[in-house]
């Protein structure tokens, strides 16, 4: 840049275009970086308010994960699915923390609330593995002998005796 572009962008004030507040209203990976593990009620007041909380809903999770909220264990397939999520993928809301084990109970893995028992039973599951396979084996056993091309008709030679192919 030559002297003269400089000194023209010193004195003219342009537009703060890249520090707009749709830009800086959002929340960074830096914004929910847990901090040290609150000990008084101030530092468990601002831990709730950063993790937009009320401060009777809040309680740090006590496996060492610093300051980060203990949020109830709610996968993604017992959410509401009808309800307008700012996040319908993820079926989150804007400013929502996330769960420590978020990748773990999302909608597409494991669903931790599911206490219902297995529509088929394991032994029902099991005969009819069984049964399927039985359904192949026993027509190829059986029909393997069956061939499906005709025979091969026996050689014709000229004469009778011995012959000898010469390439």
């Amino acid at each position: 840049m030559n002297g003269v572009t400089s000194k023209l962008l010193k004195c003219c004030k342009l537009p703060n275009i890249l520090g707009n507040s749709s830009r800086t209203a959002a929340h960074w990976n830096k914004d929910w970086m847990p901090g040290p593990y609150p000990v008084t009620p101030e530092q468990r007041l601002a831990a709730a308010k950063k993790y937009n909380l009320l401060p009777e809903e809040y309680e740090p999770d006590p496996d060492g994960y610093g300051d980060y909220p203990k949020l109830p264990d709610v996968s993604g397939d017992t959410r509401d699915s009808t309800h307008n999520w700012d996040f319908p993928e993820l079926k989150k809301e804007y400013g929502e923390p996330m769960h420590v084990y978020a990748n773990f109970i999302s909608e597409d893995r494991w669903d931790i609330n599911h206490n219902e028992k297995q529509q088929i039973h394991p032994l029902k599951q099991t005969a009819m593995y069984i049964g399927v396979l039985l359904a192949i084996f026993i027509p190829y056993h059986f029909l393997n002998d069956k061939k499906t091309s005709l025979a091969h008709a026996k050689r014709h030679y000229p004469a009778d005796g011995v012959h000898y192919k010469y390439p």
